[in-house]
C-alpha cells in the first residue's frame, strides 16, 4: 500500500510540474514521451515494441509532453490519467489484442475495461492490424474518429534476406512460448513434419526457438524420440533479440500456429528476412502475409473458438514446392519493404506528436 501511495504521489507531482509548464506556456514543440508500458517483467512483445520507441524518441518520466501508453502493458491507473485528460496532455493510444474468453480464464470484462478507457479518452489511438480495430469495436468500444491503423514495424536495413544454401532438406523456423496449455501446437507440428518427411516429396528439418515449461519439454522429447527424429529437429530454447536475424536468415520457411494474434513481431521480421509464413486464418495473419506465404485453416474475420484440425496444416504442406518457396520468398520481402518498415512506423508516429502538440499551443 505503501509503494503505491508513493508511487501515486510521484505521478501526481510530475503532473504538477507539467500542468504549471502548461499555464507558463513553456511547453516544447519537440515531441518527449511518457511511455506507459513494458516495464521489468513484461514478455516479449511489448519490449520490442518499448524498445523500438526508445530508440526513435526521446523519453522521460518526470519532463514529458506526451503520454503514450501501449495497451497490453497498462499500468499507471485511471485515476491519474484523467487528470492528463482534464488539462489536455495529449493521449497517444498504441492498441493491440484485447482479451476475450475464447483464449482468457480471468476476468475479461475488468481487463478490456482499461482499454474501454484509453479508446475513449485518447486523442489518438494506432490500431496494429484492421483486426484489431474489428475486435475493440464489437468487444469493447466503437471509436470513429483520429485513428489509423499502423502495422508493427521492423528495420529492413538490419532484418533482411541471407545468403541460402541449398539442402537436401527445407529449412523452417518456428519461434514462440510453450507451456502445456498450448503443448499441441508443437505436437501437430512434429506429426506433421514426420508424415511429410515420410512421403518424400519435400522434406524438412524445423529449428523451434523460445521457451518451454519443463512438462511441455519433456513429451516432447519423449515423442521426438519414439519418431526417431533427432536429426529433423532442434531445440535452440530462449535466445537472445540480438541473435534472431542470423538465426531468421539460415531458414527458408517460418511457421507460426498461434491463433487470433493481432499483428506478430515474429512474422513481420520474418519477412523482411525473406521468408514466406505457413499461418493459421486467424487474427491479423493474413493482413500481414496475404499472398506471401500459405494460410491454413478457416478464415476468422473476428474471434471465435477455433478447433483446429492436423489435416489442415498437413494437406497445406503437401501443396509447397521449392518454387514457390523462392517465388513467395520474394513477395515477402517486398511486403515487409511496404508496409512493416520502421521509417513509415516512425514518419506516422511523428506526423501524430506533432499535430496533437501544435493543437495544445493553440489552445495556450
Amino acid at each position: 500500500m505503501k509503494k503505491f501511495i508513493l508511487k501515486l504521489y510521484k505521478s501526481l507531482n510530475t503532473l504538477n510540474i507539467i500542468i504549471n509548464s502548461l499555464q507558463k506556456k513553456q511547453l516544447q514543440l519537440i515531441p518527449i514521451l511518457f511511455l506507459n508500458g513494458a516495464i521489468s517483467g513484461s514478455n516479449a512483445g511489448p519490449k520490442v515494441k518499448a524498445a523500438r520507441i526508445k530508440s526513435l524518441f526521446k523519453i522521460s518520466r518526470f519532463k514529458y509532453n506526451i503520454f503514450y501508453c501501449l495497451s497490453n502493458c497498462i499500468y499507471s491507473s485511471n485515476y491519474v490519467v484523467e487528470k492528463y485528460v482534464k488539462f489536455k496532455i495529449p493521449i497517444i493510444y498504441n492498441q493491440n489484442g484485447i482479451f476475450h474468453e475464447v483464449w482468457y480464464k480471468g476476468d475479461v470484462g475488468s481487463e478490456n475495461s482499461k482499454m474501454e478507457f484509453y479508446l475513449k479518452n485518447s486523442d489518438y489511438v494506432f490500431y496494429q492490424s484492421k483486426f484489431c480495430k474489428r475486435c475493440c469495436d464489437e468487444n469493447i468500444y466503437k471509436r470513429t474518429k483520429n485513428y489509423k491503423i499502423l502495422y508493427n514495424a521492423v528495420d529492413t536495413n538490419i532484418f533482411r534476406p541471407g545468403k541460402i544454401q541449398v539442402t537436401s532438406h527445407v529449412p523452417i523456423l518456428k519461434i514462440g512460448t510453450y507451456t502445456k496449455n498450448n503443448l499441441w501446437r508443437l505436437v501437430d507440428t512434429i506429426e506433421t513434419i514426420k508424415i511429410i518427411n515420410q512421403a518424400g516429396v519435400l522434406k524438412y528439418k524445423i529449428t523451434i526457438v523460445g521457451s518451454i515449461d519443463e512438462y511441455s519439454k519433456n513429451k516432447v522429447i519423449k515423442l521426438i524420440k519414439e519418431y526417431g527424429m533427432n536429426e529433423e529437429i532442434c531445440f535452440l530454447g530462449r535466445i537472445s533479440q540480438n541473435k534472431i536475424v542470423s538465426i531468421m536468415q539460415k531458414h527458408m520457411i517460418f511457421l507460426t500456429t498461434k491463433l487470433h494474434d493481432p499483428c506478430s513481431n515474429a512474422v513481420i521480421e520474418a519477412m523482411a528476412c525473406g521468408l514466406p509464413i505457413i499461418f493459421h486464418n486467424s487474427g491479423g495473419n493474413y493482413e500481414l502475409v496475404n499472398d506471401a506465404g500459405w494460410g491454413f485453416g478457416k478464415k476468422q474475420r473476428s474471434i471465435s473458438k477455433v478447433t483446429i484440425r492436423k489435416n489442415d496444416l498437413l494437406s497445406k504442406f503437401k501443396q509447397i514446392t521449392r518454387k514457390e518457396i523462392l517465388y513467395k520468398s520474394k513477395l515477402a520481402r517486398e511486403r515487409a519493404l511496404k508496409y512493416f518498415d520502421i521509417c513509415k512506423w516512425e514518419q506516422e508516429h511523428i506526423k501524430v506528436f506533432n499535430s496533437s502538440l501544435d493543437k495544445l499551443n493553440k489552445k495556450l
